[in-house]
């Protein structure tokens, strides 16, 4: 589901601490019932060595929307100035379609041509 996966995404990276987002940060998957043999105890799927998510030290000030907001603007300056503004690699290495990086530029008021500083 794209909902759950960019919910994901955008948790982990207000749990990392720095622009990387390594394993920890990511939410495991719920667990599904086993549907083949319902009669399997629920206990034998569960990880017991899973680590609890790093707490986020401060609240952001301008609130959590905004926040995000900030953060996903900067993983585009990121990608784009690694790309020497090259939009379609850009997409390609944020994996997502062109049209969608199209959108959040717009968004964000980075549709223009020249270059920006992150």
């Amino acid at each position: 589901n794209v909902r759950e996966l960019r919910n994901m995404i955008e948790r982990a990276i207000t749990l990392s601490e720095d622009a990387t987002i390594d394993i920890s940060h990511l939410h495991p998957a719920p667990l599904r019932a086993n549907i083949s043999n319902p009669f399997v105890s629920a206990t034998q799927n569960i990880q017991t060595t899973v680590a609890a998510p790093q707490v986020v030290k401060k609240l952001p000030s301008e609130g959590l929307e905004r926040y995000l907001e900030n953060i996903e603007k900067d993983i585009l300056l990121n990608a784009l100035n690694m790309t020497h503004w090259n939009r379609t690699l850009a997409a390609k290495k944020l994996g997502m379609t062109f049209r969608s990086l199209r959108y959040r530029l717009k968004k964000f008021g980075l549709d223009t041509e020249t270059e920006q500083e992150v």
